[in-house]
């Protein structure tokens, strides 16, 4: 591989690395105002788009081991923002779902990090559209590469 390519694969990697630890430094931010961690709010985020996972389904969507996953629930249950319940299509599986108390609180931090996030919208929407469109075809190409 040249010198150039190394650069530019150095570059991407250094660039993926800023703008996550930028976005995960203000959710992080947002979450302690609210007393939760950053998990916990990716948690509800998941929950909030998928009603009624179960534990399975919320570990694979958070690329965590489900006995951490468990842990996370188990403390969303203790401040009242999550419940268990019993599927309706498997009565011995629990599905996991927001009460209104998580669903509240999961809006509250939605609004507030997103709000924190505007700024990338002084970009132009076409540069944001051909900037999702590469990401998608070098983790593709990732992808690929890992199977």
């Amino acid at each position: 591989m040249e010198a150039n390519q190394v650069a530019m694969i150095q570059q991407l990697l250094s660039q993926n690395r800023r703008f996550r630890k930028i976005t995960q430094r203000l959710s992080s931010e947002v979450a302690k105002r609210h007393n939760v961690t950053y998990t916990q709010v990716l948690t509800l985020e998941i929950l909030r788009h998928h009603p009624n996972t179960d534990l399975n389904q919320l570990a694979e969507q958070l690329h965590l081991s489900k006995s951490s996953v468990s842990g996370i629930v188990e403390r969303l249950i203790t401040g009242g923002l999550v419940a268990k319940a019993k599927q309706d299509q498997d009565q011995r599986k629990l599905a996991i779902q927001l009460t209104k108390k998580g669903q509240a609180l999961d809006a509250a931090i939605h609004t507030e990090f997103y709000a924190q996030l505007a700024p990338v919208l002084q970009v132009p929407s076409s540069e944001l559209a051909s900037y999702f469109k590469t990401q998608q075809r070098i983790i593709e190409k990732f992808e690929e590469e890992c199977q």
